[in-house]
């Protein structure tokens, strides 16, 4: 997992991870999932919804779709290193991947945002 060096704010165990430089340049901490306890890993999975997260503009609060294209270039936003190769296998998977539904979720209050991604997983709407 990859966290900005200001999530330390919000996660007060990060504060003994190290901070390192990406090839952006940009500091960020990087927490290996198998050093975490009770986190288990799979190879693959289904994915039903893709969530963009919004405290932005959290008004009015909600889910909203967000258009496949719109998707596509947030994701190939991030593809920016490796052989062509590689990033060409990327950009199928995120083509894959967005055949889930995708919804931005504006919001302001944790506890809402939590309850209503609890309701999208359960009942998808």
């Amino acid at each position: 997992m990859r966290f900005r060096q200001s999530a330390i704010e919000l996660f007060p165990e990060l504060k003994n991870q190290r901070v390192t430089p990406r090839a952006t340049g940009k500091m960020a901490i990087e927490v290996a999932t198998e050093t975490l306890p009770g986190i288990d890993m799979i190879s693959e999975c289904q994915v039903d919804h893709i969530v963009f997260l919004n405290r932005r503009e959290p008004s009015p609060r909600g889910l909203f779709p967000v258009a496949k294209e719109v998707g596509l270039q947030y994701f190939e936003h991030c593809i920016c290193f490796g052989e062509k190769e590689v990033r060409e296998a990327q950009i199928a998977s995120i083509h894959n991947l967005l055949t889930a539904q995708t919804v931005e979720m504006r919001y302001q209050d944790l506890d809402w945002a939590i309850d209503r991604l609890e309701t999208l997983v359960r009942e998808g709407v």
